[in-house]
């Protein structure tokens, strides 16, 4: 299966840097939970890390996205607190 998803390789106005991509779904590793997402708004602190605004600084190539609404599908390992069908 494949996604579709947002990504950027370097910094910059997020109309010039930000490109839609397909990956393969691949399933989570030990503590990571795989999310269907449903809503994601586009905040200001999302456009201040495209733009290197922010204190923070993803590793490239990154997806932006700090804040999201879904349902956890797959668990990996070792994850507590998230449940399969569950609310994120």
């Amino acid at each position: 299966m494949r996604i579709k998803t947002i990504v950027y390789e370097a910094h910059g106005k997020p109309e010039e840097v930000l490109r839609l991509e397909e990956q393969p779904l691949r399933q989570p590793a030990a503590g990571e939970a795989l999310v269907r997402i449903l809503a994601a708004p586009i905040n200001p602190a999302d456009l201040n890390l495209i733009e290197a605004k922010y204190p923070i600084r993803l590793q490239m190539p990154a997806t932006p996205g700090l804040q999201v609404a879904g349902i956890v599908e797959p668990v990996g390992g070792g994850v507590r607190g998230w449940a399969v069908g569950g609310s994120a």
